[in-house]
């Protein structure tokens, strides 16, 4: 959180005062007030703008008179006025202010202006505001893709993200979007399903002060409800989850995603809660020996990714080793950018195949908020920036549901949950959580495909494998494939361009090298493969596009070692 790298998106906190510190270049008396949209629109749907607030507790408002200007395709301008008027004085609090009928497909602009009124008796004038009322960040437009057609699908396909923030991630610097913005976003956007994975060290904080922990947990038993909440209804899934901080091979903080967790983990040692870094909770090694005999799928996170230098020395952390990731199946590589740290994580990944180890590749957002541009603090107190990175739903990890699970729109209904007990006594670290009913066999079904590696990197396109009997997979273990005949496949639409190379390697205990490259510039493509045989190896394919990438996960040989495949 600390530093000047390019790390994952974020709203930024701008009341936060260091240990008391007078001076703040970023503070304002005025709450952050955020507009959002989803980066992508799926065609035939009607696009949502939000308006998210946080330390409205502080300084109550009101906002209205909603002026919205956006700039089609062609470059005309239109302005309307919205209806509406809300008032904030919570904490932290999400509002679909309008839905917007966008008709043609193509990059639209968006800016919605508002005026903030105080509502407390001393507060400041009226101030107007555009995009965002929030001190240093420039004025910079909505973005939003229009499609005019749905994604490239397959028989079952669901895109998801496995690594999404929400306002339970709460703190000095950042803070997230009220899941059921995130719900709506992902509905509007083409996202089926999203895991929660809030920070270990957040969720256990005080409701009214997260620089003080609560032994009763009241931040992650809010989670919690909220989560069975959004999940009663139609729409996308969403999935348990926490982001841990624990202790790597030599005693330095890593974080691992736990899918679907039987129940909340401590991780407080890079809370940054104060001047010196927190209690160790849990090792690397220990928490996987505990999370072995349970459904829940660990995952490490942004496994590529460099922390700055300020992280590494303030807070302990620092990158994932191969010592560390050993132990791992899954590994989110691509964490919303097609960037250095996705390349360093990628020759990690590859050099854990080449010594036997049988492990899987996903894509995850890593988004704290921020569904169309990402505005973060750069350095604490003193500078923001912003950019377009690390858009949730932009890269995910597509899964071929089992059928019965979860259907290719996410919206199997969920009679079975409509009134889920819930512990909030006794233990809370003891206690124990799982969504009950259809949405329960949904989120088993969905990491049970992930664990397995049978899954899809990418933002669109689709590449796939199929045997002469047209049976599909993504890759990874367990699938009925007949490695005798395989075909590589890929579909793209216009949204992506058409494919302009596929690539296709080979591995083994000596390396990967490639094995076949095409540029086919076309909206589909099929080529006859042979199938690793023989000896120990794997098969993968990449694909890139004008704005589209797609990874498969490894196809093994039937000589790759057998007790690994467990």
């Amino acid at each position: 959180m600390i530093g000047r790298r390019r790390g994952p998106q974020r709203y930024a906190e701008l009341h936060y005062l260091a240990g008391g510190l007078p001076f703040s270049g970023l503070h304002q008396p005025w709450p952050e007030i955020y507009i959002d949209a989803p980066w992508r629109l799926e065609a035939g749907r009607r696009l949502p703008l939000f308006i998210v607030v946080r330390d409205a507790d502080k300084y109550p408002c009101r906002v209205d008179d909603l002026e919205l200007h956006s700039v089609d395709p062609d470059g005309v301008i239109r302005s309307e006025k919205l209806p509406g008027c809300w008032e904030f004085g919570g904490r932290i609090e999400g509002r679909t202010a309008a839905l917007i009928d966008v008709a043609a497909p193509g990059d639209w602009d968006f800016y919605l202006e508002g005026t903030a009124r105080s509502l407390s008796g001393k507060g400041p004038p009226p101030r107007r505001f555009r995009n965002q009322l929030a001190r240093g960040f420039p004025e910079e437009p909505l973005r939003v893709r229009v499609a005019d057609r749905p994604l490239p699908a397959l028989p079952g396909l669901c895109r998801g993200d496995p690594h999404v923030h929400s306002s339970a991630t709460l703190d000095q610097v950042e803070f997230g979007a009220p899941p059921e913005l995130i719900k709506s976003c992902a509905e509007a956007c083409g996202v089926h399903w999203f895991a929660l994975t809030d920070h270990s060290y957040d969720l256990d904080d005080r409701l009214d002060d997260h620089l003080r922990n609560d032994p009763g947990l009241p931040v992650w038993h809010g989670q919690q409800s909220e989560l069975r909440r959004i999940n009663r209804e139609n729409g996308p899934l969403a999935i348990p989850g926490e982001e841990v901080s624990c202790r790597g091979v030599d005693g330095d903080t890593l974080h691992l995603l736990v899918l679907d967790p039987p129940r909340f983990f401590r991780g407080r040692a890079d809370s940054g809660e104060s001047l010196f870094r927190g209690p160790r909770d849990h090792g690397l090694e220990e928490l996987l020996e505990i999370l072995s005999g349970h459904r829940a799928l660990p995952v490490s996170a942004h496994t590529g990714e460099k922390p700055g230098r300020l992280e590494r020395l303030v807070l302990g952390r620092r990158a994932w080793r191969l010592e560390d990731l050993d132990g791992l199946a899954c590994h989110q590589l691509l964490s919303g950018a097609l960037d250095g740290a996705f390349r360093r994580g990628l020759e990690l990944w590859r050099s854990l195949l080449r010594s036997g180890r049988t492990s899987f590749a996903l894509a995850g957002g890593d988004a704290h908020g921020d569904f169309n541009l990402s505005r973060r603090i750069r350095s604490p107190l003193l500078s923001v920036e912003h950019s377009r990175r690390n858009l949730f739903g932009r890269y995910c990890s597509a899964v071929i549901a089992p059928r019965g699970t979860l259907d290719a729109g996410g919206v199997l209904p969920n009679e079975a949950d409509r009134n889920p007990s819930e512990q909030e006594h006794g233990d809370p670290e003891g206690a124990t959580r799982e969504l009950p009913g259809v949405r329960g066999k949904q989120v088993r079904g969905v990491l049970e495909e992930l664990g397995a590696g049978r899954c899809l990197l990418g933002d669109g396109p689709l590449l796939w494998y199929a045997d002469s009997a047209e049976l599909i997979s993504l890759g990874g273990c367990g699938g009925d494939l007949d490695h005798g005949s395989l075909k590589l496949r890929a579909l793209v639409t216009r949204e992506s361009g058409v494919i302009e190379r596929v690539r296709l390697w080979r591995g083994g205990p000596a390396g990967e090298e490639c094995a076949g490259e095409w540029t086919p510039a076309a909206l589909e493509f099929e080529i006859s493969i042979d199938p690793p045989r023989g000896a120990p190896g794997w098969l993968r394919a990449e694909l890139r596009c004008r704005d589209g990438f797609a990874m498969t996960n490894p196809v093994f040989s039937e000589d790759w070692p057998a007790d690994l495949l467990q």
